[in-house]
């Protein structure tokens, strides 16, 4: 079953040195309720949006498409998930910049998927020393060779579902989702001057 039931926009801005200025209340209650509390138990303001991306490869993605935003003055709508250990959350984060090259963030979830709980997807778990990767958009795990495979199947095929401790979990982009966002990047629009306020 498909859900589409919230309808909140969580909103990040960041100024032109990729410093973090605003969060919306929406942002931070999602944090919240995500077991990402400790993204709000300090001030988020001014602080580089660098330190919450550890991924190189991600890392050269978003400056890439924050310099194209502000040298085009065009905004860029790149779809993610955002899973639960028991919700599959299909969303958009619509890139927006505006004349004094701020950065404005908008992300929706656009739908809901019921699933079986996902242990691996716990954040508060206990974690042995070893680690997977997993894509930060569409939250397939690297199995092998060029294969990422959704983490249900994954910890089949690495045969994790009899380990006492998980491994860790390091994020990056997967080849497909990293052909997606370039895709994005060359059909980008004109920003809406309306909507870059809050």
């Amino acid at each position: 079953m498909n859900l589409v039931c919230d309808e909140r926009v969580f909103i990040l801005k960041a100024d032109i040195n990729d410093r973090i200025l605003f969060v919306n209340e929406h942002w931070l209650n999602f944090a919240r309720e995500n077991a990402a509390s400790g993204l709000v138990e300090f001030s988020l303001s001014g602080q580089s949006l660098w330190k919450f991306i550890c991924d190189d490869s991600t890392v050269h993605l978003y400056q890439t498409m924050l310099a194209r935003a502000r040298e085009e003055k065009r905004s860029f709508l790149i779809p993610f998930r955002c899973d639960s250990p028991d919700c599959r959350r299909f969303m958009t984060m619509k890139i927006i910049p505006s004349d004094n090259e701020t950065i404005s963030f908008e992300s929706r979830i656009v739908k809901l998927e019921p699933r079986g709980h996902v242990r691996l997807l716990e954040s508060d778990r206990e974690c042995s020393e070893e680690f997977i990767r997993m894509c930060s958009y569409c939250k397939k795990v690297f199995v092998s060779g060029s294969d990422w495979c959704e983490p249900e199947q994954a910890i089949t095929r690495l045969e994790l579902f009899s380990a006492e401790t998980l491994p860790q979990i390091t994020h990056t982009i997967c080849p497909s989702c990293y052909e997606e966002v370039i895709k994005a990047l060359r059909s980008s629009e004109k920003p809406d001057t309306g909507k870059n306020n809050v």
